[in-house]
This record gives C-alpha cells, structure tokens and sequence, in this order.
C-alpha cells in the first residue's frame, strides 16, 4: 500500500503542475486509491533547508522515522530551501509526534549554513491540505518529491513554459538584460525532450524577428538540437546560441550587458 500512496502522490503533483483542471477535478480522479476526506493531516515545515544537505538531511530522518514511526507513511516535496513533510493519522498530540518536531529541531546536517526552523500544521483531511502544497510548489520551476526518503527531481512545465515564452516577446526589446534568468531557466531543465520541443518553438518565434539571422541559421540549429542526445551537450549549445544571438543584437555578452546596467544603474 505505501508504495501505491508514494505513486499516487507524485501523479497528483505532476498533474497539479501542467495540467489546467482544477484541483477538485484532479483529486477525483484519483479517489479510488487515496483517502481525500476522512482522515486527519499532519503538516511540517522545514525553512532554511540547503539543496546541498537535503540527502543527508533525509538521510538521517530516515534512521529516526523507521526507528519510531514505521508504520506511518511520511510524504514530502522540496523547493527552494523548503521541505515540506506531511503524514495522515499523526496528530499534534501524540507524544511520538513531539518526539520527532524535537529530533528536526536539533537535527544538524553537515554543510548546513542556516540554522532550520520548524513550524506545524493541522488539516482535517488530503483534500484540504494538498491546495496549501500545490499552490506553493506550483510557484517554482524545479521541485523534488521525496519518495521513501529518496528525492525524486520534477519539472514545472507549465510555468517553465510560459516563461520561455514571456522571455521570447521580450528578448531583443528593451529589456535585453532578460536573458539571463532565461539561460538560468535553461539551465534548470531536467527533460532533454521537454527543452528540445521548448527551443525549438522559442527559435521559430525569434525566427521572425529582425535579428539579422536568416531562416536556414535557425533551420540549421533546431536540426543540430534535434540530433542530440545528451541534455548537458544541449543545454550548453542552446546557452552558446542565445549568448550568440545577444551579442549580434547588442554587440556585446549577456554578463557585460547586465554589468553594464548595474555599473550605470540603470
């Protein structure tokens, strides 16, 4: 049953993530394999958790959990220094329960800069609790779903999607500095097809554009991408094409153009 629960939980996220159905139409079609309504939430927050200690981080909550809670099913998702754990039937209350929220409060990962904080929630049932980590994780490209303490890294289509676009309509305008939280984003993609099909339909926008680039440069580039097969080789070439692209436009690097802002102030 838990590795039904892990499964269904993931599916849950990744259809709340690039899929435009509402919530409650999301969590009815899994209804047949979760409980949405009868049964009680606990919610933990853990801020200031560093992506390089997250592992360990797990690493040593899975020791203490299996030691004392093992027949409880501890779900969680991590986002920007933010894990976020949750388990049903494991009330305020429960003496083990503040056994645990005193091992997170002293818990110490290596490598940790920031001191964590703990803060709790309580939710009658799933169907209650699941918005409050939906609206959150929805907010942020890269999240990571932790599947039997393990962390299972997942992307923001959607929002990644509609940021390449946005980016698109604004790349050679007035706010050429754009392009570096682009090639960030670029950067963070974790699916080779997903960048290859997001490339090639922001290219085809640009294509269209006054860049000085003729059509057979880009035709030459989305079969060149289209080729490859390694995500770190594409993501390096795409970096390589838009810098390439910047400079032509504005006769100098996407860094010196955002030096240039910043030393100017404007």
């Amino acid at each position: 049953m838990p590795m039904i629960w892990y499964t269904t939980m993931f599916s849950i996220l990744n259809d709340a993530l690039y899929q435009n159905h509402s919530y409650e139409d999301i969590f009815r079609a899994y209804e047949p394999f979760l409980d949405f309504h009868f049964s009680h939430y606990q919610l933990v927050y853990i801020y200031y958790l560093e992506e390089t200690c997250l592992r360990s981080f797990l690493s040593d909550l899975k020791i203490w959990w299996e030691q004392h809670m093992p027949f409880t099913t501890l779900h969680g998702v991590y986002t920007r220094n933010t894990l976020i754990l949750f388990a049903k039937d494991c009330g305020e209350q429960n003496p083990v329960f503040q056994e645990f929220l005193e091992f997170l409060s002293s818990l110490s990962v290596s490598g940790q800069t920031a001191r964590q904080e703990i803060q709790t929630a309580s939710f009658p049932d799933l169907a209650q609790l699941l918005p409050v980590i939906l609206d959150k994780v929805r907010r942020y490209n890269m999240i990571c779903y932790i599947h039997s303490f393990h962390v299972i890294a997942t992307c923001n289509y959607g929002l990644l999607s509609a940021e390449l676009e946005r980016l698109a309509s604004q790349l050679f305008g007035d706010n050429n500095q754009e392009l570096a939280p682009l090639l960030e984003t670029i950067n963070n993609v974790q699916d080779l097809q997903f960048l290859k099909q997001s490339v090639s339909s922001l290219l085809l926008k640009l294509g269209s554009s006054n860049l000085g680039f003729t059509a057979a440069d880009l035709t030459d580039f989305l079969m060149e991408i289209n080729q490859e097969k390694s995500l770190d080789n594409l993501k390096k070439k795409v970096c390589q094409y838009f810098s390439q692209l910047f400079r032509k436009q504005t006769g100098m690097t996407p860094s010196a153009y955002v030096a240039k802002l910043h030393n100017t102030g404007t």
